[in-house]
């Protein structure tokens, strides 16, 4: 509900359209400018910006790709230490998939 009624505010005061290529056709995105994993406000006005949707997906991929530079993954692992959604991937705490969901069975292909 705060989301949808930032957004009617946004929309309100700004405009429906992209502040980044002035598009107004098509669907408008509310962007965190700092994004929230990065320590943004959820609900700051002035940490939203209205985007068109290739605004949106390329300021996206540009932070996500400036996040994996500076947080590389380790080349050991493959970055895979913590995850349990790969066969054989260790988890946080040291068990393999196997050993943490022994009733599943192997897939074939």
């Amino acid at each position: 509900m705060r989301w949808r009624s930032l957004m009617r505010y946004l929309f309100r005061i700004r405009g429906r359209r992209c502040q980044h290529c002035g598009r107004s056709d098509g669907r408008i995105f509310g962007d965190h400018i700092i994004e929230l994993r990065d320590g943004g406000a959820a609900f700051d006005a002035n940490n939203v910006q209205l985007l068109c949707g290739s605004c949106h997906t390329k300021k996206t991929a540009m932070m996500k790709a400036a996040r994996a530079v500076a947080h590389p993954p380790s080349p050991t692992r493959g970055g895979r230490e913590n995850s349990t959604r790969f066969e054989g991937a260790v988890t946080a705490q040291g068990l393999t998939r196997k050993k943490f969901f022994p009733e599943q069975k192997k897939r074939r292909f």
